[in-house]
């Protein structure tokens, strides 16, 4: 029933069984199915698009096994599924099957059958995103993004794809676009967009069967290009899309191919990134793939264009870290990174340079500070010191003198600690308002913006 070539018992354990199947679809180019079993596949896939799932799941294969009675091998699988008890003997339940080969193709059946869009599974949605405020302001780039919906506007080869060292800021830009969607700052073809970001992570986890990977993958392509132009797609680092040139053998799942036909008819938007090298390597080797899309160019900013991304990323690292940002601390961590930091490009080495300072001063912010601590431990000394005179002081007259220095001593040196731990708890009192207060006012911020939004859509709307 299974194939021609193959043998497997049924009336053998469910573990044995499913390996079997398992083995038997990864082995598919090496074997040949028989014709009740390319039927039954067949059948399964109709009810597959029926039903509008992305993925042919186990649940299609056992309907269609129930539904063709006349196919040769019926009577096998009917008992084989039937109601006996999985410890019967020649027996094995249907329960113990289904189960069995979840559990083997990873539970890739049940996630099958979902009844949510590719997208929605397998894509990220930076508008929503930015219309929730999680996305960093865009400061600059005006250029860059006005030549994106430039390429966006065109009726063929609108696919942009933006070249560009790690660090540059490739990523931030399309979200950055997005925000300008959110805002109505874009052309007006572009104002009902949304723009998602393909997860590849999410697409590969879990595609275990030949060619699920591709169903996935075509059907995220197919939603997009039923929306009409309204769902532009973003793949970060397309390159992994295409197979690596020049290594034989190589496993890497060729997603260019599917995505060719679609870039070609003008059937989708697209927004690509990608590395200079990674560029060359994969996308230039592919001249009928490159040629769908426009190249765009991302060079680092100059350092005062840093100091200005810096200013509007301030407010967003003073409210993580409850700390104060400073103004020459802006233009010093630009400054130095550029001019020290090495095999990194800004803004990305300045950024960190600010998250990293940002985080050492809010560790410290935590701990006792340094005069604090050393009365402290001077003070423990002088106890330890107190103790040993003490005990010399009954046979010894320079131990008794020495006693009365050092009590002397002590009490000066706890009315200082405990001068400098009142200092101390004021200020954290003081630091905990303010925080208290800056976590009030973003939230009054983002209500305020939430209200002005939902007032621009209705009156575009009433506009139309």
């Amino acid at each position: 029933m299974l194939s021609s070539g193959q043998c497997v018992v049924l009336g053998g354990s469910a573990v044995a069984l499913a390996t079997a199947v398992v083995l038997m679809s990864r082995n598919k180019s090496e074997q040949q199915l028989g014709d009740d079993v390319q039927f039954l596949v067949s059948r399964a896939k109709t009810l597959q698009r029926k039903e509008g799932c992305t993925v042919c799941s186990l649940d299609h294969l056992m309907a269609a096994i129930n539904e063709t009675p006349g196919a040769k091998g019926h009577d096998e699988a009917a008992n084989l599924l039937g109601n006996a008890p999985s410890n019967a003997a020649g027996g094995l339940s249907k329960n113990d099957l289904e189960d069995t080969l979840r559990s083997v193709l990873g539970g890739a059946g049940a996630q099958a059958n979902s009844t949510e869009s590719a997208l929605d599974r397998f894509t990220i949605d930076l508008t929503q995103r930015a219309r929730q405020s999680k996305l960093d302001p865009v400061i600059g780039r005006d250029e860059e993004l006005r030549r994106i919906e430039h390429i966006l506007s065109r009726r063929t080869k609108n696919n942009p794809v933006l070249v560009g060292e790690t660090g540059v800021g490739k990523t931030v830009i399309v979200e950055g676009l997005a925000q300008r969607i959110l805002s109505g700052d874009v052309p007006y073809n572009l104002r009902h967009c949304r723009i998602v970001s393909l997860d590849i992570g999410s697409l590969t986890a879990g595609a275990m069967m030949p060619g699920e990977y591709e169903d996935r993958l075509k059907a995220i392509l197919e939603e997009v290009a039923s929306s009409n132009g309204r769902t532009i797609l973003f793949i970060d680092d397309i390159h992994n899309l295409l197979p690596s040139v020049g290594q034989p053998g190589s496993t890497m799942l060729d997603g260019g191919a599917l995505l060719k036909p679609f870039l070609s008819r003008g059937e989708l938007l697209c927004i690509g990134a990608c590395t200079v090298d990674k560029f060359k390597k994969t996308i230039e080797k592919d001249s009928a793939f490159e040629r769908c899309f426009q190249k765009v160019t991302i060079d680092q900013p100059s350092v005062e264009t840093t100091i200005s991304i810096l200013r509007g990323l301030r407010s967003r690292y003073e409210t993580h870290h409850r700390v104060e940002v400073r103004e020459d601390a802006l233009q010093a961590a630009a400054t130095l990174s550029h001019r020290y930091i090495s095999g990194r490009l800004l803004p990305d080495k300045a950024i960190d340079v600010i998250d990293e300072a940002a985080a050492q001063v809010k560790i410290a912010s935590g701990f006792c500070p340094n005069v604090l601590d050393s009365l402290k431990r001077q003070i423990v000394q002088l106890k330890s010191e107190l103790g040993m005179l003490e005990a010399k002081a009954i046979n010894d007259r320079a131990a008794a003198k020495s006693v009365s220095e050092v009590r002397t001593k002590l009490s000066a040196l706890r009315n200082e600690e405990e001068k400098a731990q009142r200092t101390w708890d004021e200020q954290r009192t003081e630091l905990r308002e303010i925080q208290e207060l800056e976590s009030d006012l973003s939230c009054v911020d983002y209500q305020i913006q939430m209200k002005t939004t939902g007032q621009r859509k209705k009156g575009g709307m009433m506009g139309m």
